[in-house]
């Protein structure tokens, strides 16, 4: 029952990396248009969710190779990681759209 827990997790926090990553890149093809200062601020902002980005990988590796008894542990901190990086990934969407209106 505990093996398909963690499948479970598993898959479902590999599809939203990647759905947030793919988001992630979306707007980093959007900064290359917008200019001036707006541009450098924005910039700035993907690469700092880059490194959360990083770090939710990291932590989801962890919960991939731990052990069944440190696994639910290990499991909150990949999910914290994760949520980090959608917070990130929603306010820069949000400072993005400040800029275009």
């Amino acid at each position: 029952m505990a093996h398909r827990s963690r499948d479970r997790f598993d898959s479902a926090a590999s599809v939203e990396l990647k759905s947030l990553t793919e988001r992630m890149d979306g707007l980093r093809l959007v900064a290359a248009r917008v200019s001036g200062d707006q541009k450098l601020a924005l910039e700035r902002s993907l690469d700092n969710l880059r490194g959360l980005r990083n770090r939710c990988e990291a932590r989801l590796e962890d919960a991939r190779r731990a052990s069944e008894d440190a696994w639910y542990l290990v499991r909150v901190h990949a999910e914290s990681a994760l949520a980090q990086f959608r917070g990130g990934l929603e306010a820069i969407e949000n400072q993005y759209h400040r800029i275009a209106a």
